[in-house]
């Protein structure tokens, strides 16, 4: 996603620069859904480090490109560098300097850092080289404004207390449970009228079963826009997945993140975000999470984000335009 409005921002910026997109798995079907042309290296999702080397030279050999612009495909860069075609990273974490994926930052002619400087220390070898850019947010096509018509929409009713849960692609039941925290917190919520919509992806057919018997929960498989399902909530619960939660913080809606510790760049980034609550799966139990969700309904929703969040996508934009101009 956010290689999309980048693109889109670079475009505008400046006609004449004609970016390809080259992706597999998840990605290269993300882009064709949103209309973009691009080249499927017809990979898996978790493809190894030294098998990215060989195909991403393989395509840079065919293609010949001016420049390579790479979003956290570390293996893209020395790829790149074995043909002398100049390169610029997008990334939005840092990792121990001795890591491989850091290591391969000194073939980085620039990198553009898509989040807020003073999260993660840089690799020595990457110090001169970093632009930080801020965080990036897609286009949202509802806002809280339309709350009234998302819920209508939704056939949710007005007055009710509307709680989402958006988990994220990869963080399923069986690899980040919560199901056993969630609904005994939602149970205890017995005072009030209230919802519960579960965006539930890959976990549909398991979820529909578990919870075809509880009153007032909605389980879908996916919404698109998500936004809509987002702006129609009071309350939002992620599996602290950090692109939902920005996301969530730029429309105003609080969030708890349960977090498995499975990811620490998303750690790192949700405990800076104001409007969400982190927690950890495993410390807390559904009597201690409905304490929190009570809280965070009765002090109503927050005030977004948005002069801290976003906009990264024109910085991000300004230099990619500015390297291609400097290599011309």
């Amino acid at each position: 996603m956010p290689d999309m409005v980048i693109a889109d921002r670079l475009r505008e910026r400046s006609p004449g620069i004609d970016p390809r997109f080259v992706s597999y798995a998840t990605g290269a079907a993300t882009l064709a859904e949103g209309g973009y042309t691009v080249i499927d290296l017809k990979l898996k999702e978790d493809t190894p480090y030294l098998e990215m080397i060989v195909e991403a030279s393989r395509l840079i050999a065919q293609e010949r490109p001016d420049l390579v612009v790479s979003h956290e495909e570390f293996a893209a860069l020395p790829a790149a560098k074995a043909f002398g075609v100049p390169t610029l990273f997008i990334v939005d974490f840092f990792m121990a300097a001795d890591h491989v994926w850091m290591q391969s930052l000194q073939y980085a002619d620039e990198i553009v850092f898509i989040e807020r400087r003073g999260i993660f220390p840089e690799p020595p070898h990457a110090q001169g080289r970093v632009t930080y850019a801020g965080p990036i947010v897609r286009p949202l096509s509802w806002s809280r404004a339309d709350r009234g018509r998302a819920r209508d929409d939704l056939r949710l009713p007005p007055a009710a207390k509307v709680m989402c849960v958006i988990p994220g692609a990869w963080a399923t039941e069986e690899r980040a449970p919560i199901l056993h925290l969630v609904m005994p917190a939602f149970a205890s919520l017995a005072r009030i009228e209230k919802r519960l919509i579960w965006v539930a992806g890959r976990d549909y057919d398991f979820l529909s079963e578990k919870l075809r018997p509880a009153k007032d929960v909605i389980v879908v498989k996916e919404f698109s826009p998500i936004e809509k399902v987002m702006v129609a909530c009071d309350l939002a619960i992620t599996k602290a997945n950090r692109g939902t939660t920005i996301e969530l913080a730029n429309l105003g809606v609080p969030s708890i993140a349960l977090s498995h510790a499975l990811n620490p760049i998303d750690e790192a980034v949700i405990s800076r975000i104001r409007s969400s609550t982190a927690l950890n799966a495993k410390a807390v139990d559904g009597a201690f999470l409905s304490q929190v969700i009570e809280e965070i309904l009765s002090a109503g929703t927050q005030e977004a984000e948005r002069a801290v969040i976003g906009g990264g996508e024109h910085t991000a934009a300004e230099r990619i335009a500015k390297f291609v101009s400097a290599l011309a």
